[in-house]
């Protein structure tokens, strides 16, 4: 009788790929915040460049 059971697979976490997911938004949206950073850091500093360079 046993050899004519199908074998049932149980997902034992549902929520694996969901969590996957998460994980992954959220380490596009630091990369995409430490960019922006990194940006708004160059530009600063070529603007203080720009305007030592118009003083001198």
């Amino acid at each position: 009788m046993l050899e004519r059971m199908q074998r049932i697979v149980v997902d034992e976490n549902p929520y694996r790929a969901l969590r996957r997911e998460q994980v992954r938004y959220m380490l596009k949206h630091v990369a995409q915040m430490i960019l922006r950073i990194g940006m708004l850091a160059q530009t600063a500093t070529a603007g203080r460049a720009f305007r030592r360079a118009a003083n001198a």
